[in-house]
């Protein structure tokens, strides 16, 4: 589990993907959309120094800020941006004070940071339109570089707790990353591949043990393996159905932000004969839809754009922290990862299915960045599929892998 926390001054041995040294923040790209609908928080060191400020200047940015809780928050504008927000879409604040003068959370935005002991992992957060056009349309596999990071404020992260395993994190990773952007195999072999590496570390209790596990998983002669993995692989388009429908039902009957942040879910209801609000999941009738479109809609999709699923893929796995994001095993941790990305997946090949040519990768990238803005902006979202996960036995790996295709 992970706790909100602040870094205090200091030097880390940082782990960040390419795509952190090459991000520049331009509001005129994406129309400032961080400044817009989001609770924006002012850390004690922000409010100080407008404290300072002299003056009507002083005055007016204190009277855009409000405390709440006991936190100093940005009271938007009554169209729910920020009113230090300018007609350029630039930041008056940054723009007359300099970058210091930011929150700290406006100033890491749209860098994630977790701590573990003294190791920081940075990404970046795909809920930035331009953060994740830069992540997710490279065609090359995702790489990562350790820099020295000094921390000469606090800044926003997220600290993790220690648990058993932890200190095996970045081990852990490497292998987890490795099997992801393995092009040998289809995405769901891929899937398939991770589910059985993280049910063997799960079953190895002797943790000196694990790094010849990850290993074995990161070297070549997992491909030897494969085959008989997939062997033991039986898809059930029927469980599938039935989970997605689940979730789709958990985060959607609520009249919830899935609808806002991801249009595709229209296409679902098209494609599987759906009318209204309220989508009722009775299975049988659905697997005649599913074989006449998916198939074929998922194959193209990953065909053309499998790049931009893998980079999701591997973001998602360390931004998050995957397989500590969750109380619970790593098999569990490995559902909540695997169905949130099947949720996804399932949305976008029905807007394929049911768009055809007009779906291309502009469209992909804004959809799964809408998605990214749903997870965020929705706290039921990870309870619903961690209950996926759990229900009727569901969290053991066998369930899992029963929704991937070898």
């Amino acid at each position: 589990m992970d706790d909100g926390g602040m870094v205090v001054p200091n030097t880390y041995v940082c782990l960040q993907t390419e795509h952190v040294k090459k991000f520049h923040c331009d509001g005129k790209s994406c129309q400032s959309l961080c400044c817009r609908g989001w609770g924006i928080a002012i850390d004690n060191a922000a409010w100080k120094k407008y404290k300072k400020i002299k003056g009507k200047a002083g005055k007016s940015i204190l009277s855009h800020i409000k405390k709440k809780d006991g936190k100093h928050m940005i009271k938007l504008r009554e169209d729910r941006s920020c009113p230090f927000l300018r007609e350029d879409f630039l930041c008056s604040l940054q723009h007359d004070y300099g970058e210091a003068y930011l929150s700290d959370i406006c100033r890491t935005y749209p860098r994630l940071m977790r701590v573990v002991d003294q190791l920081l992992e940075c990404s970046l957060c795909l809920t930035c339109p331009v953060a994740a056009k830069l992540v997710l349309l490279q065609e090359s596999p995702m790489e990562f570089e350790q820099v020295e990071f000094l921390a000469k404020e606090a800044l926003d992260v997220r600290f993790f707790q220690w648990s058993k395993g932890l200190v095996k994190l970045p081990e852990l990773q490497y292998a987890a990353i490795s099997l992801l952007q393995d092009r040998r195999f289809s995405m769901d072999q891929r899937l398939i591949i991770l589910g059985f590496f993280l049910e063997h570390i799960q079953d190895t209790e002797d943790m000196e043990k694990w790094s010849d596990i990850v290993r074995f998983y990161a070297s070549d002669d997992i491909a030897e393996q494969a085959p008989e993995m997939f062997r033991a692989i039986r898809f059930y388009p029927e469980q599938y159905l039935k989970a997605m429908f689940s979730l789709v039902e958990a985060l959607y009957g609520e009249k919830s932000n899935l609808h806002i942040w991801l249009e595709g879910l229209e296409d679902v209801t098209r494609v599987f004969g759906f009318e209204g609000d309220h989508i009722e999941v009775p299975v049988s009738s659905l697997l005649s839809s599913y074989e006449e479109h998916y198939p074929a809609a998922k194959k193209e999709l990953m065909d053309h754009y499998g790049h931009i699923f893998e980079n999701y893929l591997v973001n998602e796995f360390f931004a998050n922290m995957y397989p500590f994001r969750v109380e619970g095993n790593l098999v569990q941790n490995y559902g909540v990862f695997l169905l949130g990305y099947k949720l996804m997946e399932f949305i976008l090949v029905a807007m394929k299915a049911n768009r055809g040519a007009a779906v291309d990768e502009e469209t992909l990238v804004e959809n799964i960045s809408g998605f990214a803005n749903f997870i965020d902006h929705t706290p039921k979202y990870l309870e619903a599929i961690r209950q996926e996960a759990w229900k009727q036995g569901a969290g053991t790996a066998a369930f899992l892998k029963s929704l991937l295709q070898a």
